[in-house]
């Protein structure tokens, strides 16, 4: 609820409402021109020989109509010695004006509106906060273990001011905060392995927010059952044209039920506004997931938001794959987003979307894809500058089938520098579009290179 509140807190990029008379002045000219000038004798005068000078002259009684009408009794400016219509003409401008001076009242509204909303919301996240603070969630800790643990951390000399652990589906989780290690890595280096005796199972680290870091006097630390997978990353990103800000982003986010989300969104256009959107729609998906929303249900929350937030057209691609580490499965969902690329040994298989982006509609359609990944298997997701590079090919993605097939490497890292270096090449140094890649290999937990 505090991410969607920050959604809709973010519902303009233009800044305060602009003056009305020179926001609209375009589409006031041309209604002028079109329902007063035309057919007059003396229109090339006016709007072709005259045209910076008869611009300026109705950008000045737009200016007087806002004033008032003594001021506008007091023009004596050329057109009311030349305009045959003038009376015509000032009443037309009234009308326009009076109709500017409503949308923008109501822009206002809706702003405020949106502003009233985010507050809403924002209260809601502090009652559930103070709810799940005082809520009997004890139900699925282990106090007898949390006990144990505590004394074999006392007895190591490490200083915790709190442990607690939790029965999950697939083995425990277990969360510590403790006090700032100033760098000696006692998170890894010995906690983890007294998490580990006190619980009697294998465990990894799956967050880790350090003091150093952050600022602050306190560790908190994350561990969980080792799942019977790990993953290994890579990711490689570019904005169009060698820019600095890309309209792309991703993330990834382990979640409580041991299943990992990968996150890729395209925001409409380039540059910072395309960051902006697609980045929200990125934080928003990772925080409602790791809420614990089901992912389709967490889509459709995402998409409202984005769809109510702004008047303006703004729309954002989702491409999200949910991995599960105890059993491989693998679910691909896709909003408009680019294929998807599986590469089995040698064989490539292709995930393909024809929705539409998330935020245009009120409600949105994604087509879901389930597959069951093999250790080895390796998940290649890519942004849509991808296939700009090959824009004119009926198979846009067929490059990279290829590409994906002569890459030896199984380093994730490698093979997206490896497919974004090829881009580049194929585009001739200058990318038409932003790109991203996500590189996800799935191995056993024990596996060591």
């Amino acid at each position: 609820f505090n991410e969607l509140g920050r959604a809709f807190e973010r519902t303009s990029f233009e800044g305060p409402i602009k003056d009305v008379g020179k926001e609209n002045a375009h589409l006031m000219l041309k209604i002028i021109t079109s329902n007063v000038c035309h057919g007059c004798s003396l229109y090339k005068t006016c709007w072709e020989r005259d045209i910076y000078r008869t611009y300026g002259e109705i950008l000045k009684l737009f200016s007087l109509f806002e004033d008032g009408e003594e001021k506008l009794g007091n023009y004596r400016g050329i057109l009311t010695r030349r305009c045959g219509r003038f009376t015509e003409l000032k009443a037309t401008i009234g009308c326009i004006l009076e109709v500017c001076q409503v949308n923008s009242y109501w822009r206002k509204k809706l702003k405020e509106s949106r502003g009233l909303v985010a507050s809403q919301l924002y209260g809601v996240s502090e009652i559930i906060g103070a709810l799940v603070s005082k809520a009997d969630i004890n139900k699925r800790r282990e106090e007898d273990i949390e006990n144990n643990l505590l004394k074999m951390i006392a007895r190591s000399g490490i200083e915790v001011k709190d442990a607690a652990v939790y029965r999950l589906p697939g083995g425990f989780k277990c969360q510590v905060v403790k006090e700032s290690c100033r760098g000696s890595m006692e998170c890894t280096r010995h906690l983890l392995l007294l998490c580990e005796e006190a619980l009697g199972c294998r465990l990894s680290r799956i967050r880790a927010d350090c003091a150093l870091k952050n600022n602050g006097p306190d560790c908190g630390i994350v561990f969980a059952s080792k799942k019977q997978y790990d993953v290994e990353l890579g990711t490689a990103q570019e904005a169009k044209g060698g820019s600095v800000v890309s309209g792309d982003s991703v993330d990834c986010v382990h979640l409580d039920s041991g299943k990992l989300a990968l996150i890729l969104s395209d925001g409409m256009g380039t540059g910072a506004r395309a960051g902006q959107e697609s980045g929200a729609t990125v934080t928003l998906l990772k925080k409602l997931l790791e809420t614990g929303f089901e992912q389709e249900l967490a889509l459709k929350t995402v998409n409202a938001a984005l769809a109510l937030r702004s008047p303006e057209e703004t729309f954002s691609t989702v491409d999200l794959a949910m991995i599960d580490l105890y059993s491989g499965q693998a679910d691909f969902l896709k909003i408009a987003a680019a294929p998807t690329l599986i590469k089995r040994r040698n064989d490539v298989e292709i995930i393909t979307s024809s929705s539409l982006p998330i935020g245009i509609l009120d409600t949105v359609d994604f087509e879901l894809k389930s597959l069951s990944l093999e250790p080895g298997d390796i998940v290649v997701m890519i942004s849509d500058g991808f296939l700009e590079v090959k824009r004119k090919s009926l198979k846009k993605e067929f490059w990279l089938v290829s590409e994906l097939k002569r890459l030896n490497s199984k380093d994730p890292k490698s093979i997206a520098d490896a497919l974004l270096a090829k881009a580049k090449d194929l585009a001739g140094g200058c990318l038409p579009d932003d790109a991203a890649v996500v590189v996800a290999r799935l191995i056993p937990h024990y596996y060591r290179d």
